[in-house]
């Protein structure tokens, strides 16, 4: 049986219009713990179908995160939105909702959409995102997501980093900074607020990472013995690691590798 963390997203799907039936159905034949699903146009538009996805999760014992479509900004702060987002957690489960960082935003203006959902229930969970890849702007980003974070858990709001590592690893951002160096400092900095993490994980052949150069997961150039060590280190807790492949062969060819990732990190706290 594969590590209870491990989860994918509808994208394993992408060919079949990232599918959520699919990918819950997939995760049980698995025994894939966690499923990500995504808040699309159509189950904004028809929300009651979001009821079959809930009801698949809850017979199969599945754990759901809910990734938005919106960046966290005023946009988001939305009670619409966020009860279309409420509908696909299974009754009692934790309300894990992925938004995007959005680097244009101001650091108040962000935590009062993570005060509207916390206080509505919701985890916030905030995905590293960067909209300007160039220098400046990548380390203004870094730094200001680390500010928004360290003032969320202040403020005591529920919120949990999401770490997508490959986005560190891609060009231009690989060519401009030391990607392994910032990605200690990022897992240094969150250390010092959060022991949470949830992680969004492909591997690729080159820094472009086009899709035609995905591989599975270990097989590529990500440094992830590295990685994982480094969370070792920093002794963070892994909520889930959401494989993020759009090709469900790849997918599946990176459960056993990163199964064995995660226990050797659970394995090795002390």
């Amino acid at each position: 049986m594969y590590n209870s963390k491990i989860g994918i997203a509808t994208s394993f799907f992408a060919d079949q219009n990232f599918d959520s039936s699919l990918t819950l159905a997939l995760a049980h034949e698995e025994n894939i713990s966690w499923v990500q699903l995504f808040l699309s146009d159509y189950y904004t538009e028809n929300p009651h179908e979001i009821f079959t996805l809930q009801g698949l999760a809850t017979q199969h014992g599945t754990k759901i995160i809910c990734h938005s479509p919106l960046l966290l900004n005023l946009d988001a702060k939305d009670g619409i939105h966020a009860a279309n987002l409420s509908l696909f957690f299974p009754q009692g489960q934790e309300k894990f909702s992925v938004f995007h960082f959005d680097e244009n935003e101001t650091i108040e203006n962000a935590l009062s959409v993570i005060e509207f959902y916390s206080t509505n229930g919701f985890t916030i969970c905030l995905e590293n995102f960067y909209q300007d890849k160039s220098k400046d702007a990548f380390i203004q980003n870094f730094h200001d997501y680390l500010a928004l974070i360290e003032a969320a858990q202040e403020k005591k709001y529920k919120i949990i980093p999401v770490l997508d590592f490959p986005r560190l690893f891609i060009e231009p951002i690989t060519e401009a900074v030391d990607a392994l160096a910032y990605t200690e400092l990022l897992l240094d900095k969150l250390a010092k607020t959060t022991k949470n993490l949830i992680l969004h994980l492909i591997d690729f052949s080159k820094s472009s990472q086009k899709r035609e150069e995905w591989l599975p997961f270990m097989a590529g150039i990500m440094p992830y013995e590295k990685i994982f060590d480094l969370l070792k280190k920093y002794n963070f807790t892994i909520i889930s690691a959401i494989l993020e492949y759009e090709n469900k062969e790849i997918g599946r060819q990176s459960f056993q590798a990163l199964s064995e990732s995660l226990d050797k990190l659970v394995s090795n706290k002390s």
